[in-house]
């Protein structure tokens, strides 16, 4: 793309230099700099890009983004984006030189201290039983539409991230289930991301090493979903948020008016509620209720998921009320839940053949023996002998 078409989709920059160079790659690092390349002087905690400018510039880099205008003897082989936010500068043109991917999808983003996985790989489960392809990404796994492969970063660097949405719409994907990590909103690595749902599944004391504080950590996640309202580009995101939680509470008064909402939880006053809650290790059962409607528009959930904690309850609830929003049905959660193709009726819904990599998950030879990936060996270890030692039950 050439250098001057990136520069469009800056809305503050100030540019000097050749802006006819022909750019192919955009880069955070200095040991991938080459012609045709430009290269993003980004502050970190540890490091500041600007110190490595020279190093790119020796290297061939066609162009230098920086918080800082360039020094007075600077030359002309290079061209030099002055702008105010190198993070969200550089999101704005992965986004560009990627072609929006995006907005060819149905992009639902999943952010809170626990249950994003499972929400994420639920919604990508719907999504894939309906459209066949979906894209998914996040801590565990990376499915690219036709490849799956392990996670390196929960939310990768916008350049990274960009390409890879842009390879999930080429590979035939209608919809993408993302996580959304508190580091990858503060570091504007989505900045430039348009959604049609964004999820808050709950905030507890997490990543206080890098946010400081609960409060820095919450205002984190907030940004996102005020940034959207703000921007929404060329979208109607949805915020699905966890009013139960009392910062997801608080982030629903705030976004109240600004943008489409729905809470849900096991409060009386949320949209999408769910009832008669029972959980073992088989699974879990709940009647899903929608704008309070308790009869024609309930549903009953199952899932063949072992769920030995309250960290994701609510996961599959989230799903729905996402699904049903990309879906574009406003009536009714029957309604709604008819899009997913799964089994069984709208009134006894089964999501079938769902399996949680990386989470406990059932032995069929072994019905009530659990094996998790996520348990210590030494804990394997002794439940293997407790087995041994007593048998099984039933």
């Amino acid at each position: 793309m050439i250098l001057k078409q990136l520069v469009a989709s800056l809305a503050r920059v100030t540019a000097s230099g050749p802006m006819d160079a022909e750019i192919h790659s955009l880069t955070p690092s200095s040991k991938e700099v080459g012609p045709g390349v430009m290269f993003a002087a980004l502050r970190g905690s540890a490091n500041d890009g600007h110190r490595f400018i020279d190093d790119a510039l020796s290297a061939g880099a066609s162009a230098i983004l920086a918080e800082t205008a360039p020094p007075s003897d600077f030359g002309n082989t290079a061209a030099w984006l002055h702008v105010p936010d190198s993070r969200a500068a550089l999101a704005e043109m992965a986004s560009a030189l990627a072609g929006h991917p995006w907005r060819d999808l149905a992009m639902a983003g999943v952010t809170g201290t626990n249950g994003k996985t499972t929400t994420a790989f639920l919604i990508h489960h719907v999504m894939k039983t309906e459209w066949h392809r979906a894209g998914l990404l996040g801590t565990v796994l990376v499915d690219d539409g036709e490849t799956v492969s392990s996670a390196t970063h929960t939310t990768p660097d916008p350049v990274a991230l960009l390409q890879l949405i842009a390879r999930m719409r080429d590979h035939g994907c209608r919809g993408v289930a993302m996580e959304v990590s508190s580091h990858g909103i503060h570091q504007k690595r989505v900045a430039s991301i348009g959604f049609d749902a964004c999820v808050f599944t709950n905030l507890s004391q997490d990543h206080l090493d890098y946010h400081g504080t609960m409060d820095a950590y919450f205002r984190a996640k907030a940004d996102w979903f005020h940034a959207l309202a703000a921007d929404p580009r060329s979208k109607k995101p949805v915020a699905v948020i966890n009013t139960d939680d009392s910062f997801g509470a608080e982030l629903a008064d705030e976004l109240d008016g600004k943008m489409p909402l729905i809470r849900f939880g096991f409060g009386v006053h949320c949209d999408f509620r769910a009832n008669n809650f029972m959980q073992s290790a088989r699974g879990m059962e709940f009647e899903l209720a929608a704008k309070g409607k308790t009869e024609t528009d309930a549903v009953e959930i199952k899932i063949d998921a072992p769920r030995l904690t309250a960290k994701a309850d609510k996961a599959s609830g989230e799903a729905i009320a996402i699904v049903a929003k990309l879906a574009g049905t406003q009536r009714s959660a029957e309604a709604k839940l008819n899009l997913t193709g799964v089994e069984g009726s709208a009134a006894a819904l089964r999501i079938a053949n769902f399996k949680l990599p990386e989470r406990l998950e059932l032995v069929d030879k072994l019905p009530t023996s659990l094996v998790g990936k996520v348990l210590k060996r030494q804990l394997r270890e002794a439940i293997v002998a407790k087995i041994a030692r007593e048998g099984t039950p039933g």
